[in-house]
């Protein structure tokens, strides 16, 4: 639920790289096939730095704004997911942005402390993400 596929150089040819949304959790994986078999890497929570970077070229980057009304219970969220306390007003204010992925779960963590949020396309990649150079928050 809530994912993307890039293609990536691998090994020897390329790779497609997925990252979703399960069971409230972030999973992620590589299928590449090279020689006489399909090789899949699979994992769970962040994906790797070079992987997330080209889910994010290839099917753009995405966000959550958050709504003026319950600030306490988004903040109780956004600190269980590593945002600093030094960062929640900025974040509050901006918003933040990643993957369709991240931004599923996010949304799907708000919507458990009664919190609705819409996931959209974001053509500013410089608003406040939940990874790249960021902290990452840790998956619940």
């Amino acid at each position: 639920m809530g994912g993307a596929e890039a293609v990536v150089s691998y090994h020897c040819g390329t790779a497609t790289v997925s990252d979703y949304v399960v069971g409230g959790r972030l999973r992620w994986e590589v299928s590449h096939g090279c020689g006489d078999g399909v090789e899949l890497v699979c994992g769970r929570g962040e994906l790797p730095a070079d992987l997330r970077a080209a889910v994010l070229a290839q099917c753009g980057t995405f966000g959550v704004r958050f709504p003026a009304g319950d600030r306490v219970a988004v903040m109780r969220v956004l600190r269980g997911r590593g945002v600093p306390v030094g960062e929640l007003r900025s974040v509050l204010a901006q918003g933040v942005t990643g993957t369709e992925a991240e931004m599923v779960l996010l949304a799907g963590q708000l919507a458990a402390a009664g919190v609705a949020v819409v996931v959209s396309r974001r053509e500013d990649p410089d608003l406040p993400g939940v990874g790249g150079s960021q902290r990452r928050p840790t998956p619940p």
